[in-house]
């Protein structure tokens, strides 16, 4: 069961106790039990089955089968503060002593590819591997838990751009961020050096011993991110390509599949009830120009950094 399904027959029951009244509410035509419903969804995202086979493997036809699918993950997406929580107050230092080397760490942050159909007339989806993808931001903590996730961005958007696009930077650079300037995250080259993001120094072939050992240190510390995204990938490999018709609807599987990995991780440390978890549901207007990035425009934007994030950086190497 848990080899098909992903979770344990105990999780999967929980889950369709959980989602029975919501489910059976207001439905005109005859509703698909929720104990179908839960067993195709989580058989088509872990799997890259069709949905003409999944609807056979689960008595629907195509169409009823796709409703019910997209019916459920947007269940999920509804109910994303349950599963994916932003970390505050008292829970960061317990959270920052999951990461013993690197220190005041609250989780790692990356980005993602979700491969789509190429979309008609749309270069901006475009990566640089040539495939068409919806861009996904994702921060863990060490435990590999999702903490945030934001996705609708597309493949051509350098990860710099995704972040400072999303509602967690606007949240951390705004007045309203009540984090404490000692906590951060950790985060590749992509990403700009930020008093609460901290990134490798730039290896220009100079660098002192200590920023050696902060490089890395923090690539070591920074690994779980990749990890987890590995795991997320490996367990719900419809993420490796989500075929769809509608990019909209994108944001409502991957976001589901996010729910799902935590809900099976479990919450053994309960966070804050903070709903950081967002997509970028105006993303078709606000991407529709391809992005102009380049490798060298990307390394000089990502490598500026304020003084005050540039001295709390050299003071961590120094600790370490």
């Amino acid at each position: 069961f848990k080899k098909h399904y992903r979770m344990t027959k105990v999780k999967a029951r929980m889950l369709m106790a959980k989602y029975r009244k919501p489910w059976n509410e207001k439905r005109r035509r005859p509703p698909v039990p929720i104990e179908q419903a839960v067993l195709a969804t989580l058989w088509w995202l872990a799997n890259k089955s069709t949905y003409r086979s999944t609807g056979d493997r689960f008595n629907m036809d195509r169409g009823t089968n796709h409703r019910v699918v997209l019916r459920f993950c947007k269940l999920l997406y509804n109910k994303r503060a349950t599963y994916i929580k932003w970390p505050r107050g008292d829970e960061l230092p317990a959270i920052s002593a999951q990461f013993r080397r690197f220190p005041n760490v609250i989780g790692a942050v990356d980005g993602t590819h979700v491969e789509i159909p190429r979309p008609k007339n749309d270069d901006s989806y475009n990566n640089r591997k040539l495939t068409a993808s919806i861009q996904v931001q994702l921060v863990c903590d060490r435990k590999q838990r999702f903490t945030d996730v934001f996705c609708g961005y597309p493949g051509s958007a350098h990860d710099a751009r995704v972040w400072k696009e999303s509602p967690l930077y606007k949240l951390l650079s705004s007045e309203q961020n009540d984090m404490p300037t000692q906590y951060h995250l950790l985060g590749d080259s992509a990403y700009p050096l930020d008093i609460f993001l901290m990134r490798p120094y730039r290896n220009t072939g100079q660098l002192t011993p200590k920023q050696i050992n902060f490089n890395t240190i923090h690539s070591s510390s920074r690994m779980v991110i990749e990890n987890a995204i590995a795991l997320l990938k490996g367990k719900f490999r419809r993420l490796k390509y989500l075929e769809i018709t509608k990019l909209r609807n994108a944001k409502f599987y991957i976001i589901a599949a996010v729910c799902l990995h935590n809900y099976i991780l479990g919450d053994d440390n309960t966070y804050g009830n903070t709903d950081m978890s967002s997509s970028e549901d105006d993303s078709e207007s606000e991407t529709s120009q391809p992005s102009q990035d380049t490798e060298e425009e990307d390394e000089e934007e990502s490598s500026t950094g304020t003084m005050e994030a540039e001295l709390k950086r050299d003071a961590i190497a120094d600790s370490l």
